[in-house]
């Protein structure tokens, strides 16, 4: 990879992490909106495994100790599509979007030590849905209105240290990581009622904004024991750790007027000002396992739990948060990974499934989701980089007790670039 083709990648991620390209969700209005899924591209095709998911062409932000295992310099980014259909007991919509997924960098530093950087999103907002109603008083028709936007980011760098280090074949090992990770950005929540048409009301509209800014740490143990015929196994624990995250909270309430040239503010009636504000962001924690062929198969599973009770979701006092747990299986196959082989014989072939508790309650009523996924890994000839394809065919919700049931099928597509870099030329 020569330097100027990564500085033109670098690029063209970078400046897509700015776009407003975000999946919808009306279930994003709540809690810290829609959480990003665990992994990257080629882990999504495999039920999002994290905790025991190691592998030497391949970064797994998730858990920093499988840095360790990597041997190359290794640069990989991904985005996607997302199709939903939304059901109500009386409405079924559809709506597609982009998907900006992430962009990461990893290199090892000598035998058993890596380090990797990049940025992932953390959660979206996006939703837009209104309802009709009538005053009681003289059934004057208006509308209320949501809609909401932005993007939480994680920016990490971290390492990843395999004991003993300088020793590749030992029997038994033990590695472990950290990342460091900022945590950043905007998100903007609208509510307004409409009098459209109606000369005796004023509508009325409370914007707020949150500001999110933080660190965090992510974190992670992984120990592998190697058996004959180039079989390992490997057991693995990792944990996300938030503490408390500052960010600032602005309120404005305001009344407005729809006119035939445009919208009117009338006045504003309250504005609290920039408050700084401390939200406790759900801890994370789990484990899990993962069986090994050396490159032609493995079969991995993990859980995970992430602490919402504590979460206080201060713009939806009607929402129940409680603990939720998360479970992940996937496996991939390659029939054959020498370089000779036909193009079929050395694509990795991917598949798993996750189901998640449910994390949100809604009137009365529990909000999980499920998924299964399925993939390819592209390998590119005479090297180990390969173009990720990826899908995941799911469901959130249900429409009982008024509610909105989602079923979702995103394709994620992802490139992983691996090359020698940062090696001493022993000649001139």
């Amino acid at each position: 990879m020569l330097p100027k083709q990564l500085l033109l990648i670098f690029i063209l991620i970078t400046s897509s992490f700015c776009a407003e390209a975000q999946e919808i969700s009306p279930y994003s209005k709540y809690g810290l909106g829609d959480l990003r899924g665990a992994g990257f591209t080629a882990q999504s095709s495999m039920g999002r495994i994290t905790s025991a998911y190691r592998d030497p062409v391949h970064i797994n932000f998730a858990n920093p100790a499988s840095y360790s295992a990597l041997q190359l310099t290794t640069l990989e980014g991904g985005m996607g599509v997302s199709s939903k259909t939304f059901t109500t007991e009386n409405t079924t919509t559809k709506a597609t979007a982009g998907l900006i997924d992430f962009f990461a960098l990893a290199f090892p530093v000598k035998k058993g030590v890596a380090i990797s950087a990049g940025l992932v999103p953390y959660s979206t907002v996006k939703y837009n849905f209104e309802l009709a109603d009538t005053l009681s008083s003289d059934n004057t028709p208006y509308k209320r209105a949501f809609n909401g936007s932005g993007t939480t980011y994680q920016l990490y760098a971290g390492t990843g240290v395999r004991f003993p280090m300088k020793n590749d074949t030992a029997k038994h090992s033990i590695s472990i990581g950290a990342n460091a990770v900022y945590l950043f950005g905007r998100n903007r929540y609208v509510e307004f009622v409409d009098f459209t048409g109606t000369a005796n009301y004023f509508g009325t509209r409370k914007n707020t904004v949150l500001r999110t800014s933080d660190i965090a740490m992510n974190t992670g143990l992984q120990y592998t024991i190697r058996l004959p015929k180039k079989w390992e196994a490997v057991l693995g624990f990792d944990a996300f750790l938030p503490f408390g995250v500052s960010g600032t909270y602005n309120d404005v309430w305001d009344r407005f007027q729809v006119t035939t040239s445009g919208v009117f503010v009338v006045d504003t009636t309250f504005d609290s000002g920039e408050t700084k504000i401390k939200r406790n962001f759900p801890l994370e924690y789990g484990g899990g396992f993962m069986i090994k062929n050396g490159s032609n198969f493995l079969l991995a599973a993990d859980v995970h739990l992430k602490e919402w009770s504590s979460f206080n979701d201060f713009l939806n006092p009607a929402a129940i948060h409680q603990n939720s747990l998360r479970f992940n299986v996937g496996t991939e196959l390659r029939p054959n990974f020498k370089g000779k082989s036909n193009f079929f014989k050395r694509t990795h072939y991917r598949v798993g499934g996750h189901y998640e508790t449910a994390s949100l309650v809604l009137n009365g009523t529990e909000i999980s989701q499920y998924g299964i996924t399925f993939g390819l890994g592209l390998a590119m000839k005479g090297s180990f980089s390969f173009i990720n394809i990826g899908c995941e065919i799911g469901q959130r919700g249900t429409t009982e007790n008024n509610l909105i049931k989602e079923n979702f099928f995103r394709t994620y597509i992802g490139f992983t670039l691996n090359d020698k870099w940062f090696i001493k030329r022993k000649y001139d």
